[in-house]
Parts: C-alpha cells; sequence; structure tokens
C-alpha cells in the first residue's frame, strides 16, 4: 500500500486517501503531515530523484556483476546519499511511487511515515527469540553471512513475483549506493549444494544460484545503519528452493548482532504480528522520533557477523 508523491520532489500528497480507503489496516503507511526538516528541491538542484536517474536499470544487472554506474553520473555522490539519509535520519522512509511506470519512466519513490511505529528494542533487550528458532540457527542447516550478497538480496527482496513486493529500480540503486557507502547491509542464508550438483536455475531464479560458491541464497534481508539504529527494509525466503524459516532466521541473527554491536533498537517501521514474535511493539511516532534523535549519532560499527552467544 502507497500514498502518492508529488512528481520528482518526493513529497506526499493527497492525506485523505486512508478516509477513502478504510479497508486499509491501522498500520497503513501514514503521508507526512508536513515537510521534511530539510526540503527537497527539484531534480536539478541536486536530489537523489536527479542522481538515480544517471545510472542505468539495476534490474538488467547480473547480481554477481558491480551495478552499472553511468559515466556521466552527477557530480557529489556522497551530498546525493546524505540527502537521502536525512530523510531516515528524520523518522522517514522510502517506498515506491503508486503511479505506475516501466524501465527508465518509473516514478521517483516517496517518503513515509507510520503512527504507530514497529520497533524491536535491544538496549534493554526487548526481543524473543523461540527455542524452536535457536535449535534451527544452530542445526547448520543455513550458512549465514552478513553484506556477502548485497545486490543479490534486494534484488530478491524486489521480485515481482512476491506478494506486496514494493522495491523498484530506483530504490534499488539507491541502496546499493548506501551499501557502497558502507551504510546499507544485508544478512544471507544460503543452502550449499551437494556434491556433483550443478543446479540449472530458470532465468527468473538466477540471482539466487551463487555459482562460484555452490550455493543457494533461500532467505535474507537489508536495512540502513542510522548510528544505533537499524531501519529494516525488506526481506524474503524461498521455501521451494530449501529456505524455510530462511527469513526467520536471518532475522534473529540480525537481531543478536546488532545487540552485540551496541546498536538500540531495531525499527520495522509496521507492526505485524509475525515481528510480535521477536518482540516487536508499537510506539507512538513522536516517541519513536525521540528515541531515534538520542541514538541517530551513536558510533555503532557492523563489522563481520557476531557468532551465535554459547548462552542462547
Amino acid at each position: 500500500m502507497r500514498w502518492g508523491c508529488a512528481g520528482d520532489n518526493w513529497e506526499p500528497l493527497d492525506p485523505s486517501f486512508a478516509d477513502r480507503h478504510p479497508e486499509h489496516n491501522r498500520n497503513a503507511p501514514k503521508p507526512l503531515p508536513r515537510p521534511l526538516a530539510r526540503p527537497w528541491g527539484p531534480p536539478q538542484a541536486g536530489t537523489v530523484a536527479h542522481q538515480i536517474r544517471a545510472y542505468g536499470d539495476p534490474m538488467a544487472q547480473k547480481p554477481d556483476q558491480t551495478p552499472d554506474r553511468s559515466p556521466d553520473r552527477p557530480p557529489h555522490l556522497a551530498a546525493h546519499l546524505a540527502a537521502a539519509l536525512d530523510g531516515y535520519r528524520e523518522g522517514a522512509f522510502l517506498m515506491a511511487a503508486q503511479t505506475p511506470g516501466r524501465g527508465r519512466h518509473t516514478p521517483p519513490p516517496c517518503w513515509y511515515q507510520t503512527d504507530p511505529r514497529g520497533v524491536i528494542r535491544l538496549d534493554p533487550p526487548g526481543f524473543h527469540i523461540s527455542r524452536r528458532l535457536r535449535q534451527t540457527m544452530r542445526s547448520g542447516r543455513f550458512e549465514v553471512t552478513t553484506d556477502a550478497a548485497f545486490a543479490r538480496v534486494i534484488r530478491a527482496c524486489a521480485d515481482r513475483r512476491r506478494d506486496g513486493a514494493w522495491i523498484d529500480r530506483h530504490i534499488i540503486t539507491l541502496f546499493e549506493a548506501f551499501h557502497d557507502a558502507g551504510l546499507a547491509h544485508s544478512v544471507e542464508a544460503w543452502r550449499a549444494w551437494p556434491e556433483e550438483t550443478s543446479p540449472i536455475p530458470a532465468p527468473e531464479d538466477a540471482v539466487y544460484f551463487d555459482h562460484a560458491n555452490r550455493r543457494t541464497l533461500v532467505g535474507g534481508l537489508y536495512g540502513l545503519h542510522v548510528g544505533g539504529v537499524f531501519c529494516g527494509e525488506a526481506m524474503f525466503s524461498r521455501p521451494d528452493l530449501g529456505g524455510r524459516d530462511a527469513s526467520k532466521v536471518c532475522l534473529a541473527r540480525t537481531i543478536l548482532h546488532c545487540q552485540a554491536r551496541g546498536f538500540t533498537l531495531l525499527d520495522t517501521q509496521m507492526w505485524s504480528e509475525h515481528l510480535a514474535t521477536f518482540g516487536c511493539e508499537e510506539m507512538t511516532a513522536a516517541e519513536y522520533h525521540k528515541l531515534l534523535e538520542k541514538h541517530r549519532d551513536d558510533v555503532c560499527e557492523w563489522g563481520a557477523l557476531t557468532s551465535m552467544p554459547s548462552s542462547s
């Protein structure tokens, strides 16, 4: 579910959308009630909308390749990323525009926020990982890594065959640039291939098969590192490829990793019954903004994936 956006300025509009569509649940993203503290300008003024349009279509890139950076990309890439980061530091998040489009004509994303906000507290710990899931994590069924395949993970999350897929080419390009800058991270779950087996995937599943390391990506998630807050964006699993519980394992390992690295919150954007089994709770947008303002400048290194605690 999405609200519209006002052209290239990425400003929310039509606040009456929810009133006209009462069938949407209480956690539907709400349009921002006012512009962000640092308003967006038109594309030619150096917004992220301008920056991402100078790239090729990331959906056309092979997952093992570095996403195409066209020679005529706008200068001051760091400034463009800083502008987008400001939005997350203000408590907003990006989703694809509701307005339809295809290829390079896809409209730029829009800013959203939710009230109430879904969060998992890491300090003090407010999360829960079930005994069965801990057993799965220890079973060796999955190889779990971090930042080993960001391009694959975000494309898997964008797979248009998934119900509710909302990630478009703009989101992919932006977050791959965030990843290049060390600000966006992924956690991956893999299944190793049996000896002397080399699967031949269908073209639409090529992103999941890592032939160089003889393994299949069966689950994963990604998000943005904002000081002491990890802003979760999306996750996926492929039970049909052997990934039953893979996204749960990735989320649990992310929670434990973030806690070990000194993070305070894992922002889930919205509450759900599934996330509630991990300890996700709701707080008002005002409460979330207060915590975000307090911890968005904390120094927390992502680093290598931390090991499972021996006592867990």
